[in-house]
């Protein structure tokens, strides 16, 4: 995916971007391809792959939500996806990104510089930070972090009542069979899935879940447990 493409198809989902918007894309493009020859950010360095499979991708869910004025919580983010691209289009979000590995945040903290953008970034694991901030986001966004149940435990708590996970998948059909008995104990449902295609033959699920309740303080439990019996 060019550039002239990647602007085309975004206005196919209702994203026109400004110039300014353009130029912060460009530079984010330029300095994820110099930071990845120091430090492994990601396997994608080819500029019309990073378009279409970090930038782009990151973006398609616009298609079925629309972002305003939210307090958006990314977890796993590595060097920003999908949270970055999402704040740079909707500026207006209150975006925090919750990443572990301490490289990849210092790339994110230059990277905000580089960009001119205000977001919070958090140096700890989820499950970790969930027991000191809960309930205060509207939004969870994570693209191919963990199964949907371990998600699921990692991300609920710290939704509002009534916020929203969205799960950026491939093919998710196996995850969602049973995991409604997952997200009930999460006081949670399955709202929609989304199926769409990034290109030709790639797909890309979206999943979105509903906090319907409280989460219950046992959760989320060590990681540990969560991955060794998830619910």
């Amino acid at each position: 995916m060019t550039e002239i493409i990647f602007y085309e198809e975004l206005k196919k989902i209702n994203i026109d971007l400004t110039n300014k918007q353009k130029q912060q894309f460009r530079d984010y493009l330029n300095y994820l391809i110099d930071y990845n020859k120091i430090i492994n950010l990601t396997a994608i360095t080819e500029k019309n792959e990073i378009y279409l499979k970090h930038f782009y991708d990151s973006l398609l869910v616009a298609k079925y939500y629309s972002f305003s004025n939210e307090k958006v919580l990314d977890i796993g983010s590595g060097p920003g996806f999908p949270g970055v691209p999402l704040l740079i289009c909707f500026p207006d979000i209150q975006l925090t990104i919750i990443e572990s590995n301490t490289k990849k945040v210092v790339f994110l903290n230059n990277l905000k510089e580089i960009l001119g953008l205000n977001f919070e970034i958090v140096n700890e694991r989820a499950e970790i930070h969930a027991k000191k901030v809960r309930e205060i986001f509207d939004v969870v966004v994570s693209r191919a972090v963990a199964n949907l149940s371990i998600l699921a435990e990692l991300s609920i708590p710290f939704l509002k009542n009534g916020g929203i996970l969205i799960s950026y998948k491939s093919k998710a059909e196996d995850e969602i069979l049973n995991i409604d008995k997952c997200l009930k104990k999460l006081s949670s449902i399955l709202q929609k899935v989304e199926k769409t295609f990034l290109i030709d033959d790639i797909v890309r699920t979206f999943i979105f879940i509903k906090k319907t309740g409280p989460t219950d303080l046992k959760y989320p439990r060590e990681y540990k447990k969560i991955k060794k019996n998830p619910l």
